[in-house]
């Protein structure tokens, strides 16, 4: 929906999206309310030693540069090619940016704990344009939990995903007293400062997206130097035989780090019997950890029984929580978790591209548009259960592609006229 300025627009989530959203409405002349529950881009550091799949130069946008070098002229971006790890990434751009003029004041480190429309329930005026009219209606908690609220025009659901998924059966809790800890879901530093709890340990890695790939590869690396180490790798389907492992290819892959990532990954599965066992179509049934002893998984399916380690990577992807859609009227995807038409859109593209750029970013457009007006998921959350797959470059089509609709004007990319050479 068409929005003139100065209205109000409130996002939630400082991570990349959500700085980048609130920066582009800036410029466009919006009032912007950015919270924060935790810290800037604080999911992009639960994996800050991981170099990111997309450069420097993909990683950020021309309006994020051009705003760090007029905020401060000693402020240098790093090569077009740098390849940074997220904590880099963070450091250099994302943390400046949430300092810039255009944002300090903008964000609050608060949570939004409910997001509804003033005075209406998620039944009134159901798909009615009367509800355009009636502002939303947000409830604010502080750092010291005390709550306010606060009222907007717009809203943008940018938290992303983080409700991790359980590590069981059908994706289920696992039975037995293994309840796992944070720090065994995602990626641990293995060649860096976790280094010694995994060499010369048995490590079971559950999951076959790019994390557990990641995962494969280093402790790989680790067993080259520590005989000792080993892997067993487990996933819960069977592995594509034109593909040769777990792990999916994209043909013609823009991104050649995560290329080369699935080929490593897939290439170790394929030699499975040596540091690595390679079980797929396996299922955890429960964990049972014994105190500071070695954990016992009951696995069901191609390799059914009982095995020991000592430690477990759950490179599950998270989940989106949806939670804060109770009150607005949004349709689901029952499979994805995602908003539908954006699951609708992922689907098609999947089938049939869009033949070129301009017709991409009106189907885009339209994905986003949600049967609750003006409101509005942007990121990985937008992808449901496939956020682990969301990269910069698709996060700053989606804020293009709003803001078409927003200010009304299909011809609208600050990325590309106001700032095309920095």
């Amino acid at each position: 929906m068409a929005v003139d300025t100065p209205a109000k627009i409130a996002i939630l989530g400082a991570g990349p999206v959500g700085l980048e959203a609130a920066l582009y409405a800036r410029y466009l002349g919006y009032d912007v309310d950015l919270y924060e529950s935790g810290t800037v881009a604080q999911g992009l550091r639960r994996a800050g030693h991981i170099r990111a799949l997309e450069p420097w130069r993909a990683a950020t946008t021309s309006l994020g540069r051009a705003s760090l070098e007029n905020q401060d002229s000693r402020w240098k971006a790093p090569a077009h090619d740098a390849a940074l790890s997220n904590d880099e990434l963070a450091d250099a751009y994302f943390d400046k940016l949430a300092q810039c003029d255009l944002l300090a004041d903008c964000l609050q480190q608060a949570t939004v704990v409910a997001v509804g429309r003033e005075g209406l329930h998620r039944g009134d005026f159901l798909q009615d344009e009367r509800r355009i009219d009636v502002p939303f209606r947000l409830i604010v908690a502080d750092a010291d939990g005390e709550r306010r609220v606060e009222h907007a025009d717009v809203v943008f659901d940018c938290t992303g995903n983080d409700l991790r998924a359980p590590l069981g059966n059908g994706g289920m809790t696992a039975l037995g007293n293994g309840e796992l800890s944070a720090d065994e879901y995602g990626l641990p530093d293995i060649l860096g400062n976790r280094r010694a709890d995994f060499a010369g340990k048995h490590t079971l890695v559950a999951g076959d997206g790019l994390a557990a790939a990641e995962a494969v590869v280093n402790l790989a690396k680790l067993a080259a130097e520590h005989p000792q180490t080993r892997i067993t790798w487990v996933t819960r389907s069977m592995p594509d035989e034109a593909i040769g492992g777990p792990v999916t290819l994209t043909s013609d892959d823009p991104l050649p780090r995560r290329a080369e990532l699935a080929k490593q990954a897939n290439a170790l599965a394929a030699q499975s019997g040596g540091i690595l066992d390679f079980w797929p179509s396996t299922h955890v049934e429960s964990v049972d950890k014994a105190e500071d002893g070695p954990i016992t998984i009951e696995f069901s399916g191609l390799h059914a029984g009982h095995a020991t380690f000592d430690r477990i990577i759950a490179a599950v992807p998270p989940r989106p929580d949806v939670s804060l859609w109770s009150e607005m009227q949004m349709l689901v995807c029952p499979a994805l978790e995602a908003p539908l038409p954006m699951a609708d859109f992922l689907r098609r593209q999947t089938a049939a591209p869009s033949p070129d750029a301009a017709s991409r970013r009106v189907a885009l457009a339209q994905a986003l548009l949600n049967p609750e007006p003006d409101f509005y998921v942007l990121g990985s959350k937008s992808w449901g259960r496939r956020g682990d797959e969301f990269t910069f470059a698709e996060a700053h089509e989606q804020i293009v592609a709003l803001f078409t609709i927003i200010g009304d004007r299909e011809s609208l990319d600050l990325y590309a006229s106001r700032f095309p050479t920095s």
